[in-house]
């Protein structure tokens, strides 16, 4: 799924996020450029926790601790 440069900001990230938990058939998500600040990361890290479908997270753009965080966390699942 790309969503890349829709301006979703951190509120539709939360929205995305609730879908994610209850995903089983997504493995693939690019999100370059789409207006979230540390609480957007915040939510996609939570999600990563439980989410163990999800495989490629493109996050460019964005700063790269947060980005590498989360890819960390793809690779845990």
């Amino acid at each position: 799924l790309d969503l890349s440069y829709n301006k979703i900001g951190n509120e539709g990230t939360r929205y995305l996020v609730s879908a994610l938990t209850k995903n089983n058939v997504l493995e693939n998500l690019w999100l370059k450029c789409i207006g979230i600040t540390d609480i957007g990361f915040q939510y996609l890290v939570d999600c990563l926790k439980t989410n163990i479908t999800l495989l490629e997270l493109d996050l460019d753009y964005y700063e790269e601790s947060m980005s590498s965080y989360i890819k960390k966390r793809l690779q845990i699942n």
